[in-house]
């Protein structure tokens, strides 16, 4: 979705990272709307057969791409505007070598943007709206790439069980979800929910509920075991699909790397 005119104007015109935040919070605060399920999704890939779509084009589903933030947030505009204060805020502080003031610009936006500290823009967000959920949430959590280190582990399922107003996620109480902990350290505990989790997605998708498919060649092995890894990396190798995805991928980040080399040289002289 586009942004509309104020918004662009209002990107453009923020002098510091501070005033671009604003901008941020002062839209309005994410709510998952009454009698709508939420379903938050985590470590898919090009080919991993999952249709976002469906869930987008439900009345009965709401997804967080639909809050207002999160369209600035993944916006070009303010992805663009956020690196380049960021390199401007480096530079002053004393960064002047163009390799260096490239790198910190990349690891920064990285974390300040999509890093799992509470702190981080995305991870803010999604803790705020998994929050607010009275309802059901499914997960589309297929167990390749749906790391503990990202924000569905580590900010999204402690923040849904603490709020404790969602009545299920993936059709297990979140009372029994809470039992589960019970007994374990808290890392131990995060990790058998968020095992049960992906194990319940997973299963979900293999049966072809919610509008869901799993392409046949993934659906087979141990979920988390080598065998399903490899029949996934074996299915890459050989899907023009996703080998154009990755070149594409491959491209943008080349482009990205291109644009903050040339920032860091621009600001460092």
């Amino acid at each position: 979705m586009e942004l509309d005119d104020a918004t662009r104007d209002a990107i453009s015109a923020a002098n510091t990272l501070v005033q671009l935040k604003g901008i941020i919070q002062r839209l309005p605060a994410p709510i998952v709307p009454p009698g709508k399920t939420l379903v938050l999704y985590s470590g898919l890939s090009q080919n991993s057969g999952v249709d976002l779509q469906e869930w987008a084009t439900s009345e009965n589903y709401y997804l967080i791409n639909f809050t207002a933030r999160a369209e600035v947030l993944d916006s070009a505009e303010f992805t663009l505007r956020y690196r380049e204060l960021l390199a401007t805020e480096l530079a002053q502080g004393g960064v002047s070598d163009p390799d260096e003031l490239t790198k910190l610009i990349n690891e920064a936006a990285g974390d300040q943007l999509y890093g799992t500290k509470p702190d981080s823009m995305w991870a803010a967000l999604s803790i705020e709206l998994v929050s607010s959920a009275t309802g059901e949430i499914l997960t589309v959590s297929p167990a390749r790439n749906t790391t503990k280190n990202r924000v569905f582990a580590m900010n999204e399922i402690p923040a849904i069980l603490v709020s404790g107003k969602a009545i299920s996620m993936n059709g297990v109480s979140i009372d029994e979800l809470k039992k589960l902990q019970e007994g374990c350290s808290p890392e131990e505990g995060l990790r058998k929910v968020f095992d049960l989790m992906c194990k319940e997605s997973i299963e979900a998708i293999r049966r072809g509920e919610r509008g869901l498919q799993l392409q046949e060649q993934l659906a087979t092995g141990e979920i988390y075991g080598s065998s399903y890894r490899d029949v996934e990396l074996e299915a890459d190798k050989h899907d023009p699909e996703h080998l154009k995805f990755c070149e594409e991928q491959t491209e943008r980040q080349r482009m990205r790397q291109e644009w903050a080399e040339a920032l860091a040289r621009a600001l460092s002289t």
